[in-house]
């Protein structure tokens, strides 16, 4: 939820010389639709981050939460979130041209155009083989999908596997397991066979089982192809990660990274009594918000105007406490904090205390109120000469 607050903060101070931005941002942004529970947006993640090539091909997350990426020229980077790691040919990768990785126990295995490379412990093992696309774990087997057929990794080599002259010599894309058959995707056609191994036969694959099968590996770069992040550019493939973000792989504009705003959206609300919006803070789930002259939380069950028992101040600032109690600076009568009676039901009852000049507070302008641990800071105006 911090970034909601820190989103419609940025809002706000962007708009300070467009008075009338300020509160039809903020609207839109807080009750524009209700059709998402939670919009997504992308952050584009290209060489000027670090990444060494902008032709991104694959993706892969490993045990320690590192991304790793597949480009075209620049070997394989790791990511933590920050920064990057180039792997390449200096440090011992068989081709900087990367097409396809996989990750077993601690080794990535990496799809190169002159073979295979695998990097266990920040050291390469190298595997020559044609070019290969990519690499698949099926039944406890690792299959290599190359350029001339389909090869097999064995602990220390590769070795290719005999199908037939037509899958042997083709340019395999992929492939696959399920429904008690392999799947074979080779540039032009699919195949399916019960066995890699001595096959008696292989078939081709019907066109509602290639429909099938397409759809399975391609059903998320279907959701993003059209998305506004990557309409300029040409959509690779779409990785997501253990923690759901997705990664948009395109070819030449890097990579594009999910972020979920949180924001929900709502239409069916009366704003007609809601002036210029003035201060806005998230805690948890609820965001709150004033429009100087009265105060409004939003929760699960909606929009709320907060009965503030007739007290007349305008409101600067609002923040809480690890208590979650609220707490309000105003313009011209100091700070108020509300605190919320544990036994009550209705959202409505506080409790309201006031810090001012008459109990000793040294200034009731209040601009911006901070709060970390058990320590509250304030920044006041000063009087005007």
């Amino acid at each position: 939820m911090l970034k909601d607050i820190f989103g419609i903060i940025h809002v706000l101070f962007d708009s300070m010389l467009h008075p009338k931005k300020i509160f039809f941002s903020c609207l839109l942004l807080i009750f524009s639709s209700l059709i998402h529970a939670q919009s997504v947006e992308f952050k584009n993640i290209s060489t000027r981050d670090g990444l060494p090539q902008s032709d991104v091909f694959d993706a892969v997350q490993d045990n320690i939460g590192y991304i790793w990426f597949a480009t075209q020229g620049g070997g394989i980077a790791k990511y933590d979130g920050k920064k990057f790691s180039v792997y390449n040919l200096n440090n011992g990768l068989l081709s900087n041209f990367t097409n396809g990785l996989f990750i077993k126990n601690d080794s990535l295995f990496i799809a190169t155009n002159k073979g295979l490379s695998i990097l266990y412990k920040e050291k390469f093992s190298n595997y020559n083989s044609p070019k290969i696309n990519s690499v698949h774990q099926l039944n406890d087997e690792i299959y290599l999908a190359t350029q001339q057929g389909i090869y097999t990794f064995n602990k220390d080599y590769v070795t290719p596997i005999k199908i037939n002259l037509k899958i042997d010599l083709s340019n395999i894309r992929r492939v696959d397991y399920f429904d008690s058959y392999y799947w074979i995707q080779t540039q032009n056609q699919l195949w399916k066979t019960r066995t890699l191994k001595n096959p008696k036969s292989i078939v081709k694959a019907s066109k509602k089982e290639a429909i099938l099968f397409f759809k399975k590996h391609n059903d998320l770069r279907n959701q993003y192809k059209n998305h506004i992040a990557v309409k300029s550019t040409k959509l690779i493939k779409v990785y997501q990660d253990k923690q759901q973000n997705s990664w948009l792989l395109t070819e030449g504009n890097g990579v594009y990274k999910s972020i979920a705003t949180n924001f929900q959206h709502y239409v069916k609300v009366d704003t007609k009594g809601i002036g210029q919006i003035i201060a806005v803070h998230s805690n948890d789930k609820d965001i709150w918000f004033s429009d100087s002259n009265h105060l409004f939380k939003k929760d699960t069950t909606g929009i709320h105007n907060i009965n503030t028992q007739n007290h007349q101040f305008k409101i600067a600032s609002i923040t809480t406490d690890k208590q979650n109690n609220l707490w309000i600076g105003s313009k011209n009568k100091g700070i108020y904090i509300f605190r919320k009676q544990t036994d009550s039901l209705n959202i409505k009852n506080y409790i309201i205390e006031r810090l001012y000049t008459q109990n000793g507070f040294p200034n009731n302008r209040i601009q911006q109120i901070h709060i970390k641990n058990d320590t509250i800071g304030w920044l006041q105006k000063m009087p005007e000469l």
